[in-house]
């Protein structure tokens, strides 16, 4: 990035004042934009953040869309757009040359290559290069900034499957994606913070870089590579011990304590879990919801969406089995369980195996394409399989206990029912 930003303050050098531009940055990557009035075209330049290089082996492509009216454009997403706005895709072919295609989409459709866009980008060659060390694109495009708000707006998006080798490949969906506006009229030397409101943005810190270009780290993140995949480890630390801890843990504590003795124990043990499950449940959606904004048309956040609404399902059924038990939903068996329990614990097990498949998606499917570092390692596979072995063998085990259970049960009906027909005798007498 720095070269690429050195390159930019030589041009700048060269026509004096009449460059001016703005860059911003977030946790997936800084765009920076110089608007030269001699020529009327703006440059753009596309690289990782700040600290945060991205090697061409982890590197599938960045992305601007823009409007024709500065201002105006909409925010769909950037590889599977709505607003039909013009866009430009750059991204590094197996050579490591730069491959710079202009596309437009209808509706939520792969992006189609244009042959002849309004406004035509030009690839800066000396500019782009992609390497083992990291990746940054540069392209000229015909102006369209707006000389009275001084405003650009853009949408940036970054993705790690890289497309191939052909200008017309088909794409994949993005990692990450959000909008910017960039000030390209402002002086370079008295630039001001840029406004950008990124997927995952942050507090806005404007910082110098060599060419005297101000820059607004909107990631709320240091800038280092930590910092982008911190975002992805959050939703999975919060989403596996909701899905792999507590959800298990709170199926399996009613069905071995039930048949292990008569106490109750088991039922604040059982409320605790499944009511923490269900917090992190929705805390890992609504974090995934807010940074990601993907929609639920691939199988990992189907998954998590349907794991969310069991989640909050079963704590609403579970607070009428346990604790509002209306008359009606008893049986005649005399044991006091309703067709509400056993929804209950149909409904758990479900939950627990939705969870079980949403963590197991988002391991194979999810981190390799989105965390930049690979498939995840043989270990963790092993250790979900033990989990869920584990959880599978001990409620299997759990049906050994049910005999004892049931008498337990019985025994208890009899004293109940002994305790009510005395009591109702005492009171006629």
């Amino acid at each position: 990035m720095l070269a690429a930003y050195t390159a930019l303050a030589l041009l700048a050098l060269q026509v004096g004042a009449l460059i001016t531009g703005e860059s911003s940055c977030n946790t997936y990557m800084c765009v920076t934009g110089l608007h030269d009035s001699d020529t009327n075209t703006d440059t753009y330049t596309l690289a990782p953040p700040r600290g945060s290089p991205i090697p061409q082996s982890q590197f599938g492509g960045f992305g601007t869309q823009m409007g024709e009216n500065t201002g105006t454009s909409a925010k769909p997403d950037i590889l599977t757009c709505s607003g039909g706005s013009p866009m430009i895709i750059g991204w590094p072919g197996s050579d490591g040359s730069i491959l710079l295609s202009q596309r437009q989409a209808s509706g939520h459709s792969m992006p189609q290559v244009v042959s002849s866009p309004p406004r035509a980008a030009s690839l800066l060659r000396a500019q782009s290069f992609s390497n083992t060390s990291s990746t940054s694109i540069s392209f000229t495009i015909p102006s369209n900034s707006d000389s009275t708000s001084n405003s650009t707006s853009l949408i940036w998006a970054f993705g790690t499957d890289n497309p191939g080798s052909s200008a017309s490949a088909s794409m994949r969906q993005h990692s990450g994606h959000g909008t910017m506006t960039l000030a390209l009229l402002t002086p370079i030397q008295a630039a001001a913070s840029t406004s950008a409101s990124p997927s995952g943005s942050g507090t806005s810190t404007p910082v110098i870089t060599p060419t005297g270009v101000v820059v607004s780290d909107s990631s709320g993140q240091s800038g280092t590579s930590g910092g982008r995949n911190g975002v992805i480890l959050t939703h999975v630390v919060l989403g596996a011990l909701a899905a792999m801890v507590l959800v298990p843990l709170g199926v399996l504590t009613p069905r071995l304590g039930r048949g292990w003795n008569t106490s109750r124990w088991w039922f604040p043990v059982h409320a605790v879990l499944n009511s923490l499950g269900a917090v992190l449940a929705i805390a890992a959606f609504g974090y995934a919801s807010a940074k990601f904004d993907r929609g639920y048309n691939s199988t990992h956040p189907a998954l998590g969406l349907t794991f969310f609404i069991l989640m909050i399902l079963q704590v609403l059924l579970g607070i009428g089995v346990h604790w509002i038990k209306p008359r009606h939903n008893k049986t005649s068996s005399g044991l006091g369980r309703g067709p509400t329990n056993y929804v209950h614990i149909g409904l758990g097990i479900t939950t627990m195996a939705i969870g079980f498949a949403a963590v197991y998606t988002g391991m194979t499917i999810e981190w390799p394409r989105y965390s930049g570092s690979g498939a995840v390692g043989s270990g963790w596979i092993a250790g979900w399989a033990v989990v869920v072995a584990v959880a599978s063998v001990a409620y299997i085990a759990g049906f050994a206990l049910l005999p004892k259970q049931l008498r337990n049960e019985k025994a208890a009906q009899e004293v109940e029912t002994i305790s009510h027909t005395t009591s109702a005798g005492e009171k006629r007498a």
